[in-house]
């Protein structure tokens, strides 16, 4: 029981060590798997927690396709 604890618990500590801690940046300039601190967006202003920490996972993310999306807006005369 007690070695089935300490390789679940090494599991854990393997898994958090592929992430990256990262201060002060912009979460689109950081690469997958990390956790944010005081995440830093041109463009908002937070407060609360949303201010504070941000998470990016390994989540692969198709970029937009801007003049598709204005192609596809409806017409009216």
């Amino acid at each position: 029981m007690g070695s089935h604890i300490i390789n679940i618990t090494l599991k854990i500590l393997k898994y958090l060590k592929s992430w990256g801690l990262v201060i002060g940046k912009d979460p689109g300039q950081v690469l997958s798997n990390a956790v944010i601190l005081f995440p830093v967006f041109s463009d908002r202003l937070f407060c609360g927690l949303t201010g504070i920490l941000t998470v990016k996972g390994n989540i692969r993310v198709e970029e937009k396709d801007m003049a598709g999306n204005l192609r596809n807006i409806p017409q009216f005369a």
